[in-house]
């Protein structure tokens, strides 16, 4: 019984689930980054020619 109670109160499938969505956001987040820094250095690769 006690163990029902834990689990009612303390799903681990809503904790799976912000895991889940932290790491997309993080991969967003980190898309975005990675695809700015690549048009920095392709415009300071077009100045040098």
């Amino acid at each position: 019984m006690i163990d029902e109670l834990n689990r009612l109160t303390k799903p681990i499938e809503a904790t799976e689930v912000d895991v889940k969505q932290k790491i997309l956001s993080d991969l967003r987040h980190l898309e975005k980054v990675v695809s700015s820094k690549i048009a920095e250095i392709e415009a300071d690769l077009e100045k040098l020619k």
